[in-house]
């Protein structure tokens, strides 16, 4: 059996409050889920079972070519193959391959929680991601994160083969207050930095920035300038 992301949504909705609604409407944009098995076992009206009382909801399936815009103001993810898994009041989905901006993310995982909670429902995600600095650097303009570095990031270009690893917790009733840790692996990178003359071409760079809701840290982050090497942290 097939079914496509509109009748998720359709099936979604019926857990949730009116406001989280919102974000379910705007995630699931395209795709289709197939192979779908399901199993019931408990007294239907408790549905759908929190904490596993008074009986199990297991449904699982496969996801394909699935767009999905996981938070506002975030690219979304393309292409999305994998597995979801309804389990109770959960939902957890494993992404193999998607890709967001030309960037290409290894295997994610998302995990919707408590769809009957009525006052808290938290999604995670946990991505690695892998492409180009300057890849990861356009993407980085099109999120949040360049507000959290007051716009400094928009001022950063850089070369060679980069990775991240992007952690966020987000409130489905206040997306808003997500938290987010995105953590920018250099590999040997070159960056430079075009506002300003206080720093200067960074040769060689590696070391890990994290970007955070709070802003910017560099950890370990060692490159060659000024004519030798210098460390950031």
């Amino acid at each position: 059996q097939q079914v496509n992301a509109q009748a998720v949504k359709k099936f979604l909705t019926r857990f949730m409050k009116p406001k989280r609604q919102a974000w379910l409407q705007n995630a699931f944009l395209a795709g289709s889920i197939n192979n779908i098995s399901a199993s019931i076992k408990g007294n239907p009206v408790e549905f759908p079972f929190r904490a596993g009382m008074g009986g199990q909801f297991l449904a699982q399936a496969d996801i394909k070519e699935l767009e999905l815009l996981f938070a506002p103001h975030w690219p979304a993810m393309q292409n999305v193959a994998g597995q979801v898994k309804f389990e109770n009041e959960n939902i957890f989905i494993t992404a193999h391959t998607p890709s967001t901006q030309n960037l290409k993310i290894d295997q994610t995982k998302i995990v919707i929680r408590d769809l009957k909670d009525k006052e808290n429902l938290w999604m995670d995600v946990d991505g690695n991601i892998q492409g180009e600095l300057a890849q990861f650097l356009a993407y980085s303009r099109k999120t949040p994160i360049v507000r959290w570095t007051k716009g400094f990031i928009e001022e950063v270009r850089g070369t060679g083969a980069a990775s991240m690893n992007l952690k966020m917790r987000m409130p489905l009733h206040h997306v808003r207050d997500a938290q987010v840790q995105a953590d920018l692996k250099l590999k040997n990178n070159t960056v430079e930095f075009l506002k300003t003359t206080a720093i200067p071409k960074l040769q060689q760079a590696s070391g890990i920035l994290t970007f955070t809701e709070n802003g910017l840290n560099a950890k370990g982050v060692r490159a060659q300038a000024f004519g030798g090497w210098v460390n950031m942290n």
